[in-house]
Formats: C-alpha cells, sequence, structure tokens
C-alpha cells in the first residue's frame, strides 16, 4: 500500500552508498581476480595494500548503509505481481549484504591470523596460519551470482514491467506515480 507520506526514492545517502559499494566491488572483484589469476600488474604489495583498503571501505559503506536504511524512510516495495518473486527480492537483498560480510569477513579472519598487516603496511611479518583462499573464492563467486540476480531483477522492473524503478536509486525527484505503477501493474 502506498502512504501519501512515502517518499518516491530512496535517501541521497543511500543513492550515493548503493554505487559506491557498486564501483567498489567492480574494481575488488578486478584486483581479486588478478591475485587469483596470478596477473601482474602491479608489485604485490601494492595489490594487497589496494585489495585490503578496498575490502574495508566496502565493509564500511555496507555497514554505514545498513544503519541509515533503517533510519530514514523507504519508498514502497517494488512488487512484480508474484508473491514468490517480490520475496526472492526481499531476500536478495539480505543476502547481498551476508555475502558482503562474510567475503569480507573471511579476509580479516585472514589477515589477523596470518599476521600479514604488518607486511602490508611495510613492516616485516610473521606469517602463521593458513588463508582459505577456496572458500574466499566460492564467497566471491556466491556474492557475484547474488549481484547478477539484483541486476537481472532491476532490468526486469526498469524494461519489462516499465515501472520506472531505477528512478528510485537516482538523485532529484522521482515521478510521483513511479512506484504506483510497478504496483498497479500485474
Amino acid at each position: 500500500m502506498i502512504t501519501k507520506d512515502a517518499p518516491h526514492r530512496y535517501h541521497s545517502v543511500l543513492v550515493t552508498l548503493h554505487w559506491l559499494i557498486a564501483l567498489l566491488i567492480l574494481t575488488e572483484a578486478a584486483i581479486g581476480l588478478a591475485f587469483h589469476f596470478d596477473i601482474s600488474w602491479a608489485p604485490k604489495r601494492f595489490e594487497r595494500q589496494i585489495h585490503m583498503i578496498l575490502g574495508l571501505a566496502i565493509l564500511a559503506a555496507v555497514l554505514v548503509r545498513v544503519v541509515v536504511r533503517f533510519r530514514t524512510p523507504k519508498p514502497p516495495a517494488a512488487t512484480t505481481g508474484s508473491r514468490l518473486l517480490d520475496a526472492i527480492g526481499k531476500a536478495t537483498h539480505a543476502l547481498l549484504y551476508l555475502a558482503v560480510i562474510a567475503l569480507t569477513g573471511s579476509a580479516v579472519l585472514f589477515v589477523l591470523q596470518a599476521n600479514i598487516l604488518g607486511e602490508v603496511i611495510g613492516q616485516v611479518a610473521r606469517h602463521h596460519g593458513h588463508f582459505d583462499k577456496p572458500l574466499h573464492l566460492l564467497l566471491f563467486l556466491v556474492l557475484g551470482a547474488i549481484v547478477a540476480l539484483h541486476v537481472a531483477a532491476a532490468l526486469y522492473h526498469q524494461f519489462i514491467r516499465r515501472d520506472r524503478l531505477f528512478s528510485r536509486m537516482g538523485y532529484g525527484r522521482a515521478p510521483q506515480q513511479g512506484a504506483a505503477e510497478g504496483q498497479s501493474k500485474g
């Protein structure tokens, strides 16, 4: 149900964090895949530094986004006309947050376990423990699949349902009827 006071788009802080996180994840994926396939395009220490900094930035941005999301008014939920697809949409958003936290959490545990922080910041470090690269890669692939589902759903809303979903994740004023159109189409 659409209330008169419900906003027609997300708060600008949420929009900014959404697109920042997307950009950071794409950048982080490129660096991570360079590690995985041992592509040498930069010194390894520099790659590690950037990878760690971006990972922590993603984690921080996601945690801030969760807090802001619960503290700001949201537009009515976009609907597909199918209870099952709507439930999948809600689950996908929760899984996005969980996958990012799990992926970055696995890396943070590695850094603490292997004591590589000193090496990354330029000091000598002793390596203890073992980083579970297959687990980290699996979590990356899970995140990639969830992101692909999220993007496919957004494109479905925008171009098949034509409910102007993209306007909710932009700046400026969203069309007044944008959210209502998506709910009335079946």
